[in-house]
This record gives structure tokens, sequence and C-alpha cells, in this order.
């Protein structure tokens, strides 16, 4: 082989090279270019973070909910020291006091009564107070009418025991110069009459017709002078006489009679006293 031949191959293989590496770099180009237009330009997730970035961004001024204004509670003052009950009346039990200066939240009302239902001032809980002296600051329209509690019981009172009695003069007897005077007497009290003490004037001639004198014995059981028998007391509701002997008696003359009765001996304990006239007969 020559060396033209030569040369004229080598020339050959090289062109054939060279075609092929043209071909293969065009056929890399050619794919590379269809995978950039499959290939996005931004993934969903990026436009959700430019959308977030867009309602988030602290440059740009958020709009604002208003928000509910609030509604205090209305209070009440009193122009005087009021007392706070249970109840709407003096009858139900004191709770506490809203003194002049003092301030409490108001959380009902009755209106017929003119009472307001207040925070007890002095306690937990509400009581009510009476609208007399009270001011309210605030917005009462929408305040709860409340039904009054049920009225308390009262005890039933205690009875204090006492004295008492009802006195009247029935009759004369044992003669008309010095007779002996007899009196009724009624105890309407809840004690027993153990002693007394008596007095009898003529009113009509100023002088004295017996004692003063006590005695711890002074009752009779009837009108019979001639009945010395003594009562030691009168028990509560009954009767009995109580007789004296009179220094004189003038027909027609006034007589006042004071006389008072006691629980005890000696004119002691509980007692009541009497006075009444009569004219003798």
């Amino acid at each position: 082989m020559n060396s033209n031949s030569l040369s004229q191959r080598k020339a050959t293989s090289f062109a054939r090279w060279q075609m092929l590496m043209f071909a293969l770099l065009f056929m890399l180009s050619a794919c590379n270019l269809h995978l950039d237009q499959l290939q996005p330009s931004s993934s969903p997730n990026d436009a959700i973070s430019q959308s977030t970035q867009t309602l988030t961004d602290p440059g740009q001024s958020q709009p604002q909910t208003p928000a509910s204004p609030l509604v205090s509670a209305p209070l009440v003052s009193v122009s005087m020291d009021t007392n706070c009950r249970s109840g709407p009346d003096k009858q139900y039990d004191k709770l506490g006091v809203l003194l002049v200066g003092e301030k409490a939240e108001v959380v009902g009302r009755n209106t017929v009564a003119n009472y307001w239902v207040i925070e007890n001032p002095d306690a937990p809980g509400t009581c009510w107070l009476w609208g007399m002296y009270a001011t309210i600051e605030g917005d009462t329209t929408n305040l709860p009418e409340i039904t009054p509690p049920p009225t308390p019981t009262s005890p039933p009172p205690t009875t204090v025991p006492y004295t008492d009695f009802t006195v009247t003069f029935v009759n004369l007897c044992g003669g008309s110069s010095s007779p002996w005077a007899n009196f009724l007497v009624s105890n309407t009290g809840t004690l027993a009459l153990e002693s007394q003490d008596l007095h009898v004037v003529d009113l009509t001639a100023s002088s004295n017709l017996y004692g003063p004198a006590t005695s711890d014995t002074p009752f009779r059981a009837n009108t019979n002078c001639d009945d010395t028998t003594l009562v030691d007391s009168i028990s509560a509701g009954s009767t009995g006489y109580s007789r004296c002997k009179l220094s004189s008696a003038v027909p027609g003359h006034t007589a006042r009679v004071t006389i008072e009765l006691c629980s005890q001996n000696g004119n002691t304990g509980s007692c009541m006293e009497k006075i009444f006239a009569f004219i003798i007969p």
C-alpha cells in the first residue's frame, strides 16, 4: 500500500469519527431540551410558600376583627348605711351592711318591693338591699327580676312569767261601825300571788281606814266574816278574797284602795299594784 492510500483511509476514518461525535452531541442536546420542557418552572410547594408569604408579609397591615365591648355590671352605693338581708323585709335575717362609701355589684332586682339583690359586701353570696337610700351606676335593663324567698317562720313567742290581777269591792260584814271589807281578787297573770300590801283611805273625810299593812297569808276562800281560814296564795287563773278590818265606815263616803300583790313572800319577786275606789254602802 502506497502512502497516498494510507493517508486517504485515515482522512476517511477521521471524518466518520467527527460525524459520529456530532450526531451523539446532537442527540444529547435534544434529550436535554425535552427534559427541560417537562420540568415545571416551580413546584406546588413553592406556590403555597409564595402565597403564604404574601398573606403574612409583616410589611402589610392586616385587617383586625373588632372586639366586642365589655359590659360592666351595675354597681350600687347608699346615702345611709343599709342592712342587707336574706329577703326583702325586716323579718328576714340580716346578712351584712352596705356602708356609705362602699359599692357592691348588682345581680338582680325586685321592682315591686323596691329591693336590689347584690353581692354581699361582708360575706360570700348575695343579699337583698332596700332601694330607699340606693344609687345605681350602670345599665339595669338586663337585670333579672328575683322572686323573694319564703318568709321565715317566726319561733313561737317565749312567755315571760309575770304578775297581774283584777280586784273589785264585794261587801262589808261584821258590824257597821268597824266592819270587814271583802275584795275579790282574780289572778290573770302566770305567777301565783303570795303576798300583799294593802292600804284603804276615806277620801271624803281624808282619813285612814286601814294600813298600809303587808301579809304573807292575806287571802280568804270566801266572804264569810265568820270563816277565819286563811289561804296562802292564789294560783294563776284562780280567784280568792282579800279582807281587811276598817277603822270606820261612813255610808256614802268614797274609799280608795291601794293594793300590791307579789309572787313571793315579803312583797318581793314580781309585783303589781292596782288602785281603785268604791262607795261605802
